[in-house]
């Protein structure tokens, strides 16, 4: 890769901090001119070799301490590597500490061009960008009282407006963003993909992991000052979510021995979660994996087996067990029992035993799901509220897969190559088009306007210029009809001609004189059977509404279509 096409590169760096366990510490050593040290050596970053491309966006993951803060203010050049070298290549705005430099007895006017000047903004340019800097920070009022009287998130939006408005060429954005409100962080987001969209370079840390799929184009994961992964922002966003739930769930799981086995009352249950007569109780409640290893996390597609360990303090005949499973917002999305799900009876429970239910081939999504289990001495639907024991959404587990969750559960299925179709009547297009019927206007393309009524209640689209439709030819018929008008201001002394094609192919021309409707019929070649066919209507020029005086209607428009049909 050239330098030329670079914005950034990092080659081995490593920066180290000096860590003191006091104040007093650092003096001591400080006294001792370094002989006696008191301090301890922290490498935040350990050898990073990064190549950022120029218009790439990179997002940076990882967890609290991995040295993602570092590695932004070491590009961004508020701090230096210990070791190694850093090239950038372009104008840096970084969103790091929004407000940093701000005087809290000045007004927010006075902090603007502070603020601006500290980011390299000459005092024209800011007096040019200072009514967009204003607007964008919708502060009103405020914009003129002092910043110590201003809330987390004004103090955050008046700092995004001022970085933002540098035009930079590298843009680099902390989780500064998190303190501002839901609708000022969709609003800045929406900013930087724009700033994207238009060619800067992006580095952008989150912990937002859907963010960071969507907005980036690649990603980088760091753990404990080094690169663990680098690559597709999807790929890098699923492999660090894996290892974020197995480490977060590392503690749950039980691996067989006695030493790591969770008690039954060490279990994370609130009271609130279980209820019930307590004719039996359950004991333990173990997911376990194909391998019969006792998990809080599958993949999507395993095989999965749910084992209720249970006591039951008297004799239970044909008693009924289920299980549930939401999501983390509370949606019911999974439920069965062996009595009219999956039927099974069991002629008796009595004293300690066990219970499996398995599911094959297990189509949740990924993401985080709680599980329930209930056990009933008798039927008890519609509603099942008299359980011996019941355990509501107490078992929280976590699913992984390979590609993107859309929906609850992911079926299986497959898409088929597209094929001709050889019946087009059966294709769905309309033989005639009316866009008094709503549904007609999906059959034209983009080129048209939203339809609109005149005075003589005739609903009709206006053309963009060039523009087409979708219409079913009949068997037979070989006339295409038309419902036309033109409305140029200057139509009477230049008359509008309008070039109609079908399939491409030039049918013939109307010359317009007047803003009247004109009924347009010309012919085609007669199909031997039923075929749809592209019409496309092209004027030879187009208009303005505001050309005569319609204020804010600065459209450009062709020729107005109505009906159509052949005849």
């Amino acid at each position: 890769m050239k330098s030329d096409d670079l914005a950034i590169k990092l080659t081995n760096v490593h920066k180290k901090y000096r860590l003191y366990s006091s104040p007093i510490s650092r003096l001591k050593e400080w006294i001792t001119l370094g002989k006696r040290p008191t301090h301890h050596d922290f490498w935040a970053l350990k050898n990073i070799d990064l190549k950022i491309k120029k218009g790439e966006a990179l997002g940076v993951i990882g967890e609290n301490g991995s040295g993602k803060s570092t590695l932004l203010k070491i590009i961004s050049g508020t701090a230096w590597p210990t070791i190694g070298e850093v090239e950038t290549n372009g104008r840096i705005s970084a969103l790091l500490e929004l407000g940093a430099g701000f005087h809290p007895d000045f007004s927010g006017r006075q902090n603007i061009y502070i603020n601006a000047r500290l980011l390299g903004l000459t005092d024209k340019e800011i007096d040019e960008r200072f009514n967009d800097i204003v607007r964008f920070a919708e502060l009103g009022q405020f914009i003129d009282a002092a910043v110590r009287t201003y809330s987390s998130g004004m103090y955050v939006r008046l700092g995004f407006s001022v970085a933002s408005h540098v035009s930079p060429e590298i843009l680099i954005v902390d989780e500064a963003l998190s303190v501002g409100d839901d609708y000022f962080q969709k609003k800045s987001i929406d900013r930087i993909k724009k700033f994207r969209d238009e060619g800067v370079t992006v580095i952008f840390v989150s912990h937002s992991m859907p963010t960071i799929t969507r907005f980036c184009d690649r990603a980088i994961w760091l753990r404990e000052g080094i690169i663990e992964a680098e690559g597709e922002a999807k790929e890098i966003v699923n492999e660090y979510q894996r290892y974020c739930y197995r480490h977060t769930f590392e503690r749950l799981k039980l691996q067989g021995t006695t030493d790591t086995e969770l008690k039954p009352e060490e279990q994370p249950i609130l009271e609130e979660q279980v209820w019930g007569s307590g004719k039996v109780k359950f004991t333990k409640v173990a997911i376990l994996n194909s391998n019969g290893e006792e998990v809080r996390s599958l993949e999507q597609g395993d095989d999965v087996r749910v084992r209720l360990s249970y006591y039951a303090f008297e004799k239970i005949k044909e008693p009924i067990f289920g299980l549930n499973i939401h999501t983390i917002h509370g949606v019911y999305i999974y439920g069965t029992n062996n009595y009219n799900i999956h039927p099974n009876t069991i002629e008796y429970i009595e004293g300690p035993g066990y219970v499996d239910f398995d599911l094959t081939n297990m189509i949740l999504h990924k993401g985080k799901y709680f599980l329930s289990a209930m056990v009933f001495d008798e039927p008890d639907d519609p509603y099942w509220q008299n359980p011996c024991d019941w355990h509501n959404q107490a078992y929280e587990f976590i699913v992984f897969a390979p590609t993107e969750a859309h929906g609850l559960v992911a079926f299986p299925g497959k898409w088929s190559d597209p094929k001709i179709m050889d019946n087009e009547s059966e294709y769905g297009v309309p033989a005639e088009i009316d866009l008094s019927n709503q549904w007609h206007f999906h059959f034209l393309d983009a080129n048209w306007y939203k339809p609109e009524k005149d005075k003589g209640n005739i609903k009709y689209s206006w053309s963009k210029g060039d523009a087409s439709f979708l219409i079913l030819q009949k068997k037979g018929k070989k006339s295409l009809k038309l419902k036309l008008k033109a409305a140029h201001p200057k139509m009477k002394k230049n008359p509008v001609t309008v070039d109609i094609f079908i399939n491409d192919k030039k049918i013939g021309n109307y010359l317009f004189a007047d803003t009247s409707w004109q009924e347009v019929q010309l012919n085609y070649e007669t199909p031997e059977k039923d075929q749809v066919v592209k019409v496309t209507i092209k004027p030879a020029r187009t208009w303005s509404p505001a050309d005569i005086g319609q204020v804010g209607d600065d459209r450009k428009l062709g020729i107005a279509l109505s009906q159509a049909s052949f005849i």
